[in-house]
């Protein structure tokens, strides 16, 4: 239960900074770098990540996959290092190139369309502002969480580690060290792969899920394709992997919905994941308790609802070592209905009692909403062990 709720919390606070800049479309995007050198066939570093991906599986290379902000001056320093005429050749040798740029300029370019503007510049701004919010959420489901970020992804996507950038690189041999440091668990993720497209049935339920494993946890949504196929190729649930992967599809799904800003929605797919009898006790525990959890995550004021999924979420695995967690849960929600209903009746109070002039000036017009936001102790029954490792779980 551990993994899902970090991941979510990681996904929920990505969502809210989508909300925040929603309403300008989005706040990041893909921006156009800069390339050198000479020549018909020059290396250079791509903007869109489809491009860079149909170019990883045409030529066999891993991705790099570098994200910038040219306000950030440790982001523009290290962009002006990796696309100089020396680093683009010297990389480009062994990978494809891939830069998305979240500069704030690229962002008002974007969204400060002039009101004389041609119907080609407009269409022009449009198809932009698209390219700015799929490359928001490509950064969320990769979890990156700092800027700049180097990512070194496989072929099909799927990241295979995360190059910490900071102070000390300074030169293309401290960007070449960092990747030669990455050589190993590059050769055994590149293994990894290559059971899965050589097995099939149970086997290959098995050796996706030890990709899933050896995926750094924050961006795990990007195996979730492989995670797809688990259940198909594993009927029986011979591997007993089948409810762990139905779980991390309906993480995947509740990340989507957020992002679209449906709560119901996020929580709707635990729900319905609860139900599938190939889930043992423990991950119907876990469903039912996410789907709560997300649902007074998100602000949701239907305390019934996250009452009888945090009900189920015990009543599955009473015994179980999570069970106190989910019961001092239970208690806060009571608790937040119980002040729900007291704060209706005050205001049924205030709203039937004449003020002295005899008028209502409009005090307590309206129902005050009371938000249940879990504790720490409540809001995931591991919470002790996971909440300081919340950020990188």
């Amino acid at each position: 239960m551990k993994n899902i709720v970090c991941a979510l919390r990681a996904v929920l606070h990505a969502a809210r900074r989508v909300a925040a800049l929603s309403a300008l479309l989005a706040a990041v995007g893909a921006a156009l770098l800069v390339t050198a050198g000479c020549g018909a066939h020059r290396a250079r570093w791509l903007t869109s990540y489809d491009d860079g991906l149909q170019a990883a599986r045409a030529q066999d290379k891993h991705i790099l996959l570098f994200l910038s902000a040219d306000e950030e001056p440790l982001s523009a320093r290290i962009k002006a290092l990796v696309t100089a005429d020396e680093a683009v050749r010297a990389l480009s040798e062994r990978y494809v190139l891939v830069n998305l740029d979240f500069s704030r300029s690229r962002f008002d370019a974007a969204m400060n369309i002039p009101a004389d503007a041609s119907a080609d510049a407009v269409d022009a701004a449009l198809s932009e502002q698209s390219a700015l919010v799929g490359n928001t959420k490509l950064s969320m489901y990769l979890g990156a969480q700092q800027n700049p970020a180097l990512y070194l992804l496989t072929k099909d996507g799927y990241p295979v580690c995360e190059l910490l950038l900071g102070e000390s690189v300074q030169t293309l041999a401290d960007i070449s060290a960092l990747l030669e440091a990455e050589a190993e668990t590059v050769a055994r993720y590149d293994e990894l792969v290559a059971a899965v497209a050589s097995a099939s049935g149970a086997e290959k339920a098995r050796a996706i899920d030890a990709v899933y494993e050896a995926t750094p946890a924050r961006s795990r949504y990007m195996v979730l394709p492989l995670c797809k196929q688990v259940p198909a190729l594993d009927e029986a649930n011979e591997s007993a992997l089948v409810g762990k992967h139905l779980l991390a599809i309906a993480n995947g799904e509740a990340s989507d919905a957020f992002l679209e800003q449906d709560v119901d929605k996020a929580a709707a797919a635990f729900t319905a994941v609860a139900e599938n009898p190939l889930l043992t006790r423990g991950e119907v525990q876990e469903a039912y308790f996410t789907a709560a959890y997300l649902l007074a995550q998100g602000g949701s004021t239907d305390y019934e609802a996250m009452l009888a999924l945090a009900q189920r979420s015990y009543d599955a695995a009473p015994e179980s070592g999570h069970a106190e967690g989910v019961k001092a849960f239970i208690l806060q929600i009571k608790q937040q209905i119980a002040l729900a209903r007291e704060m209706q009746e005050s205001v049924q109070i205030e709203e039937a009692a004449p003020n002295a002039s005899g008028a209502d000036d409009g005090a307590g017009a309206g129902t005050p909403k009371a938000t249940l936001a879990p504790s720490a102790s409540a809001a995931s029954p591991s919470a002790a062990q996971s909440a300081a490792s919340s950020a990188s779980a």
